[in-house]
């Protein structure tokens, strides 16, 4: 008898169950029986905290998602009309999405899911349980279709990146809540325990029949990048399929559409730097098209920063950069004291990858922000200064994503180092120190101009 071997924190998947069985009625769909053929559950039993601790504590033979069903799921009309719900709840999408006329295209995607029930089963549980995480997907989903589309993908390529976008966080729901929520810095080991998502995505799909393999493998890739920085493997350039590239920036994409431009009421013209700084290589064609998608559309370039708030934000500029400047010395230089014979390749990628900051950092200080605040009292080009500090602001949050993302990976480094090194465990205890001060003189900076400007 072949026993199933639950994937790591498969638990929350079954507390999810029990808390979604509040709100739809979730129950057993035929008999569970333990790794020992004795009947745990009788088909029919509601979903309720008995029948979880019961799981919990037993080996099933089947998966638990594979013998159970919820009453009214999702279904793909419903989804389709979640994903033009939030499109129409923003102009700049809209007209997007009309540009590129895709709505029926979209339609006949969305239905295309109901053949797929166990899909239908994890995106009703994301939408009740992790319902930003689920608008996330649903609209990273559209955005991929009208890429895939621009970029004349076969019928078969945009329904397998569709669905891939679709479910590309679907892992999240196996991971402890409580880690997702959290509002500080992770440590080394929660950190991997995100990273995981993929892995319990692909893991998932790979049991769905009639699924396309690259729809897995999209998944599991969405967080690689070209530059071998990425996870879980590291892969870099033609290493990665396109699936897997268009749902990376997708995601990004859309997070920034649905946190930060509204949350701080930023212009949408503004996703183009972001787009600008992750221009790497080997996604080219996949940046030139979502420029082409979003600049086609004819949107203004509307600033976001009242004209009273520049001078404000001329003295953030400075700040940022000279605080950018110190961490990624730190980085730097600590990933080039580690001698050569001792570095693993996860240390050379992130030296690679400082070294293009470094770059970056270098044309920022072009801009000479000194001269531009001088600039901005000219009424005939205040606009036009005012943009290019906006941008260059824009670009500096990007870097300092790239600083958090690179120190991260080191810590991760120095986690897997344990005991092995004591010589470069110091080397990395000190350099971690000096980022705490930074960020201490940082976050005191951005206190007292907070404090200053309440007054």
């Amino acid at each position: 008898m072949i026993t199933y071997t639950p994937m790591h924190n498969v638990d929350y998947y079954t507390r999810h169950l029990m808390n979604v069985n509040k709100y739809n009625r979730v129950f057993i769909k035929e008999n569970i029986f333990d790794s020992g053929g004795i009947l745990l559950l009788k088909k029919g039993t509601d979903f309720d905290l008995g029948v979880a601790e019961k799981i919990l504590q037993a080996r099933l033979l089947k998966p638990i998602d594979e013998c159970i069903d919820i009453v009214s799921p999702l279904n793909g009309i419903t989804i389709y009309k979640r994903i033009n719900s939030i499109i129409k709840s923003y102009p700049f999408l809209e007209r997007m999405h009309h540009f590129a006329n895709i709505n029926m295209v979209l339609k006949q995607q969305c239905v295309a899911l109901e053949r797929y029930p166990l899909l239908i089963q994890k995106l009703t549980v994301q939408q009740l349980q992790q319902p930003d995480e689920f608008d996330n997907a649903v609209l990273c989903a559209w955005f991929c279709l009208g890429i895939g589309k621009q970029l004349h993908l076969t019928t078969k390529q945009i329904h397998n990146v569709f669905l891939a976008a679709l479910v590309h966080d679907i892992g999240m729901l196996h991971i402890n809540p409580l880690i997702l929520t959290c509002d500080g810095e992770l440590m080394a080991a929660e950190w991997k325990t995100v990273q995981s998502h993929v892995n319990h995505g692909k893991k998932i799909l790979d049991r769905i029949p009639g699924l396309a393999p690259t729809v897995a493998r999209a998944v599991l890739e969405h967080h690689e990048r070209c530059d071998g920085t990425g996870y879980p493997a590291g892969k870099i350039g033609d290493e990665l399929c396109v699936e897997g590239r268009i749902v990376r920036m997708c995601d990004a994409i859309m997070a920034i559409v649905l946190k930060e431009v509204n949350i701080e009421n930023r212009a949408y013209i503004n996703l183009i730097p972001f787009l600008q700084f992750n221009m790497e290589p080997n996604f080219c064609e996949i940046y030139e098209v979502t420029m082409k998608w979003i600049r086609n559309i004819g949107y203004t370039e509307n600033r976001y920063v009242p004209d009273n708030e520049v001078e404000t934000l001329i003295d953030k500029v400075f700040c940022e950069e000279y605080f950018l400047k110190g961490w990624h010395e730190v980085i730097h230089s600590l990933a080039e004291a580690v001698p050569v014979e001792e570095q693993n390749g996860s240390l050379k990628v992130i030296i690679k990858a400082s070294g293009q900051l470094q770059m970056i950092l270098s044309g920022l200080e072009e801009v000479d922000i000194r001269n531009i605040k001088w600039a901005s009292r000219d009424k005939e080009n205040k606009s036009e200064v005012f943009a290019e500090i906006e941008h260059v602001y824009m670009m500096l949050k990007e870097v300092r994503w790239e600083l958090r993302y690179l120190t991260r990976k080191l810590k991760l480094i120095y986690d897997e180092l344990g005991n092995t090194n004591d010589s470069l465990a110091c080397q990395f205890n000190l350099a971690f120190e000096r980022l705490d001060k930074l960020n201490a003189g940082y976050h005191s900076y951005e206190f007292h101009h907070k404090s200053t400007d309440l007054h």
